[in-house]
């Protein structure tokens, strides 16, 4: 039916298919990139929590050696 009508509205189509399509791969983009920011806060928020957790538990384990000599 697309190619019964006149060549510049086929081409208007194309066009318009082309430019949907690349709009909605760019949206699918940005949302991975958001998602993989949001991963990647995550992990790092949870790396420090883990530091900071583990170096506590040394300051208490020191301190406990300490007081016990």
């Amino acid at each position: 039916t697309i190619l019964l009508l006149h060549p510049d509205t086929t081409i208007h189509l194309l066009v318009l298919m082309i430019s949907f399509s690349t709009m909605i791969l760019y949206k699918q983009y940005l949302l991975l990139i958001t998602i993989y920011r949001i991963h990647l806060h995550f992990i790092t928020t949870l790396m420090i929590l883990g530091l900071s957790l583990h170096l506590t538990k040394l300051i208490f384990f020191l301190q406990n050696t300490k007081s016990s000599t």
